[in-house]
């Protein structure tokens, strides 16, 4: 099923200056539209989760502190503090909320230090079966926002056609009021002739102005790109940076452009070397 609307999502902190910047891209993202914020961290020891300790103390008046910004901003927050293996304790919070969406930071102090494998945002982008969004190098504090950018201000969309493309245009549709714009890519890998390569770039061409316009539609200014040279993680990180991409999004699976989240794949890849959030989306094929 495709995402149509964002009404309950899930918030995982672990309390580092990167994770500071997920208050912002509430903000960017649902603009006031979504019912309600699950707000979250997991204790790795059951010991510390329990309330008569310090370190319980100290994690619920963080969370308060975020609950009581967040409230000021018009969201109805519900904070849920559990414990074990933090990626699997926030996907089956994300699935026992049945929230539409899951945020959490990509490094910092806490169990979320790395995009490796292992660590916690890479497996619950991984494993969830909703959408994750990524946050990457936006370290704000709640009195500093200094310089901000709204990270759907432009927003990389690569494509290679499949399946998993209909899910990021779910996603689009659904996020349309905030987006300010999108630019669509397409990497031709390999080719064996000019001949061939002749032929998967006008094929790319009419499928991407398909795209341009159906994107057009929501409301949203677009273009496209086709790349031919170098490989996709590559091309799509120098093009985060010559075109100002304030957000990427990304399908877990699909041929091509990214094959799963695995040791070499363009996906992760990306997500090591990104300076900007990014957004994984569950695939039609996804169990």
């Amino acid at each position: 099923m495709f995402l149509t609307k964002l009404d309950k999502v899930l918030l995982a902190i672990d309390f580092s200056t990167n994770s500071l910047g997920l208050l912002e891209s509430v903000n960017d993202i649902f603009n006031n539209s979504v019912g309600t914020i699950v707000l979250t961290h997991v204790f790795e020891d059951a010991k510390e989760a329990k309330s008569a300790g310090a370190i319980w103390h100290e994690v619920l008046n963080n969370l308060s502190k975020y609950k009581k910004e967040l409230i000021t901003r018009g969201f109805e927050v519900k904070i849920v503090t559990p414990s074990g293996n933090p990626a699997l304790e926030i996907v089956r919070l994300a699935e026992a909320e049945q929230v539409d969406m899951i945020l959490i930071a990509s490094s910092g102090k806490g169990y979320i230090q790395s995009a490796l494998l292992g660590s916690t945002s890479f497996d619950v982008a991984r494993i969830a079966s909703c959408p994750v969004f990524i946050e990457r190098g936006r370290n704000l504090t709640l009195d500093n926002k200094a310089n901000k950018v709204n990270c759907l201000s432009k927003i990389l969309l690569p494509t290679d056609f499949s399946a998993a493309s209909l899910a990021a245009l779910a996603i689009v549709r659904a996020l349309h009021e905030s987006i300010g714009e999108i630019v669509l890519v397409h990497v031709i890998e390999k080719s064996h002739s000019l001949d061939e390569l002749e032929k998967k770039r006008n094929i790319a061409k009419l499928r991407l102005e398909e795209l341009v316009e159906e994107v057009q539609t929501f409301g949203i200014k677009s273009s496209y790109m086709i790349k031919v040279e170098g490989t996709a993680s590559r091309v799509l990180l120098q093009i985060m940076k010559e075109e100002g991409i304030t957000m990427s999004i990304f399908p877990r699976t699909g041929a091509g452009i990214v094959k799963g989240l695995l040791i070499g794949s363009t996906a992760q890849a990306v997500l090591l070397n990104s300076e900007t959030p990014l957004l994984m989306i569950p695939t039609p094929d996804h169990d």
